[in-house]
Order: C-alpha cells, then sequence, then structure tokens
C-alpha cells in the first residue's frame, strides 16, 4: 500500500509542476510587460501637454480646456476608460 502512496504522489508532483512552473512564466511574463510598456500616467502627461498648447495657442477655449483637462485627470486617476 505505501507503495502505491508513493507512486500516486510521484504522479501528482510530475502533472503539478509542469503547471506550476508555467503559471509562473506567465505571470512573470505579465509583469514585465507591464513594467516596460507606456504607462497611462506617461500618457496622460503627454494629453496635458498637448491640451496646454492648445489652450495657449488659441485653438481651444477656457470652457474647453477645463473640461477636456477634468475629464483627462478623471481618466488618470483610474474613473473612466
Amino acid at each position: 500500500m505505501g507503495d502505491m502512496a508513493v507512486g500516486m504522489l510521484m504522479m501528482l508532483v510530475m502533472v503539478l509542476f509542469p503547471l506550476a512552473l508555467l503559471a509562473g512564466l506567465v505571470v512573470l511574463a505579465v509583469w514585465l510587460i507591464r513594467q516596460l510598456g507606456p504607462s497611462s500616467r506617461h500618457r496622460s502627461d503627454e494629453a496635458l501637454d498637448i491640451l496646454r498648447e492648445r489652450y495657449a495657442s488659441g485653438e481651444i477655449s477656457r470652457e474647453e480646456f477645463e473640461r477636456i483637462h477634468e475629464d483627462l485627470s478623471r481618466r488618470a486617476q483610474g474613473g473612466l476608460r
């Protein structure tokens, strides 16, 4: 009976270890992609810079600037997608 339990345990390990290894690699890949990809904060800063330039050049009114600025700020905080 003991040999059968050891055999079953070995078979379980042989199945679960590769799955755990694969899951770990997937988690690592997702983490790396998020670290290396452009952050939403960077995109938001860039959008605000463009908004300021458009307002400074007279392309948009103060009301438009404030409305868009509020929308971009909410998006940067995760309020909208």
